[in-house]
């Protein structure tokens, strides 16, 4: 669990700049928990949070700290968790079935996407923005649906490779 906390920590610095960086937080989210399942990974990704929480850099750009998850993007790093745990049960209980692990690795991006929306929809508009959903949903959705698809189907490859290289061990 500590290394899988360790390795998204290292996937959140891998960023491109932008006014949201594009990273591997998703990636190292999702091998963890095809790898792990619902638990360990749900437990790796909490140790994550915390120690970002007490203000180690662990998140995007070197950051850490409460002001990160009570950010703008705090509610996408908050949906780790329960997107790590459903990704992970249904990873668990489907092994070998690629298709499912697809589909619990896409299902757990949207519990991302829904709750992090919400989460920066609510800060608009505590800002006063008039239509902070369409600026929520286009500042921190759209421009990652692509990238993420990508970083799913590249979870679920290097899960297999690993998965394989561990049972010739």
């Amino acid at each position: 669990m500590a290394i899988s906390a360790a390795i998204i920590t290292v996937c959140s610095w891998i960023c491109l700049p932008g006014t949201v960086p594009y990273t591997l937080q998703t990636f190292g989210v999702f091998l963890a928990a095809t790898l792990f399942g619902a638990k360990k990974s749900t437990l790796a990704v909490l140790i994550y949070i915390l120690l970002g929480a007490v203000g180690l850099p662990v998140f995007a750009a070197g950051r850490g700290g409460l002001g990160v998850l009570m950010g703008e993007s705090g509610g996408y790093i908050m949906a780790f968790l329960p997107a790590s745990y459903l990704c992970g049960r249904i990873c668990e209980n489907s092994p070998e079935n690629k298709k499912k692990q697809l589909w619990g690795m896409a299902l757990g991006l949207g519990i991302c996407y829904a709750f992090g929306t919400l989460w920066a929809y609510v800060i608009y508009l505590r800002s006063g923005g008039a239509s902070a959903f369409g600026i929520a949903l286009g500042k921190f959705v759209l421009p990652f649906v692509l990238p993420d698809i990508a970083k799913i189907v590249l979870a679920q490859l290097v899960a297999q490779k690993l998965k394989n290289a561990i049972k010739t061990v």
